[in-house]
């Protein structure tokens, strides 16, 4: 892909900022009102609950 480019994640802070931009992903496409009601989304387990970060 043209705009794909690698990242490596450099500490537990950078993994969860990362893990934080994919759960709230749907929220901002206005595709679920929480991250947690997305059905395909691992937000409901990350003991985050509805948070977007």
């Amino acid at each position: 892909m043209r705009d794909y480019w690698n990242r490596f994640v450099r500490d537990q802070e950078h993994l969860d900022a990362v893990i934080a931009y994919i759960h709230a992903n749907p929220v901002a496409a206005g595709l679920c009102p929480r991250p947690d009601d997305w059905p395909w989304s691992s937000a409901r387990f990350s003991g985050r609950s509805g948070k977007a970060e």
